[in-house]
């Protein structure tokens, strides 16, 4: 069944008509107005529509008419930065990157994490050498970072016992002086009216 509403009896397309019914009005462009719902006026031959302008006034998308109506596009601000926020300024339309140094933290303590608007993120390991940090060893101290690697000096549990066996406990960071394992260890008590 056809839905178009038909004049063929007033309308000569030979005459300048635009329409002969309603079907010769569909959808269409021109600029960004956007013509719809068109239909074929019987007494005028001419084509009647709803017209909506697709300009948003938005500088920041992109309006297009097509004849499935007005899109509106964000316009795309992406520097492809990893640690930019990239926002596009309403009144402008221009974009705007933002560095954020904290897109850049590598969770290690020794480097300084920084962001280069134009290269990316930036991790300087010689920016923290000297710098306290910790290993994550308790059986380590002074811990100071070195090239970006937090480094300590193992801690020193030496008793001057000869007949204890010295550690540390890797838990705790306790040094640990266990006699048992020098038991029958051959030693010396500094008399010389003993036999060691």
């Amino acid at each position: 069944e056809n839905e178009c509403t038909v004049y063929t009896e007033s309308c000569d397309k030979d005459c300048n008509a635009e329409c002969e019914n309603d079907c010769d009005c569909g959808n269409k462009c021109e600029g960004l107005n956007y013509y719809y719902g068109g239909s074929c006026n019987s007494d005028t031959c001419q084509c009647a529509y709803n017209v909506e302008n697709c300009d948003d006034n938005n500088l920041c998308t992109i309006d297009e008419c097509t004849t499935n109506g007005c899109q509106h596009t964000q316009k795309d601000c992406d520097d492809d930065i990893s640690c930019t926020v990239d926002t596009c300024d309403t009144d402008t339309g221009e974009c705007i990157h933002t560095p954020d140094d904290d897109l850049c933290d590598d969770q290690n303590p020794c480097t300084e994490d920084t962001c280069n608007p134009q290269q990316g993120c930036v991790h300087d390991a010689a920016a923290m050498n000297g710098e306290v940090c910790d290993d994550g060893n308790p059986c380590t101290e002074y811990d100071t970072c070195n090239n970006g690697v937090c480094q300590g000096t193992e801690k020193d549990c030496d008793d001057d016992n000869y007949c204890t066996q010295d550690s540390c406990d890797s838990q705790t960071g306790e040094c640990i002086h266990d006699p048992e394992p020098m038991n029958g260890q051959v030693c010396d008590d500094n008399n010389l009216c003993t036999i060691n």
